[in-house]
């Protein structure tokens, strides 16, 4: 869980706006401080200060988020994770495709 505040990178943001998921990351509940629960928000739902969002993703991703500024700093570490991301898919495809002819072979 993290929680979201006012200088925060994510703080006033629509989900939609923060594309979490090409980071790898899903929003699967918001607890606003008002203790209203939001499970599994649409993307337009707005992210606000002192939210607790409930993520998952990989554990260096949701750290880095976590401790992401606002403004054009914030925005550079997204498109640094974005591109983690992309490279990660990749490096699991390709074991996921190496994998593959074994799984074939055991099966004749």
């Amino acid at each position: 869980m993290m929680s979201s505040t006012e200088q925060g990178w994510l703080a006033g943001m629509r989900i939609a706006e923060c594309s979490l998921r090409k980071e790898g990351i899903s929003v699967l509940g918001i607890n606003r401080v008002h203790g209203e629960y939001l499970g599994v928000p649409d993307g337009d739902t707005v992210i606000e200060a002192g939210d607790t969002l409930v993520l998952y993703g990989r554990a260096d991703t949701l750290r880095n988020l976590s401790q992401r500024e606002e403004g054009w700093s914030g925005d550079i570490e997204h498109e640094q994770q974005v591109q983690e991301q992309k490279t990660e898919k990749k490096v699991e495809k390709q074991k996921d495709e190496s994998r593959q002819p074994e799984a074939e072979n055991k099966r004749s």
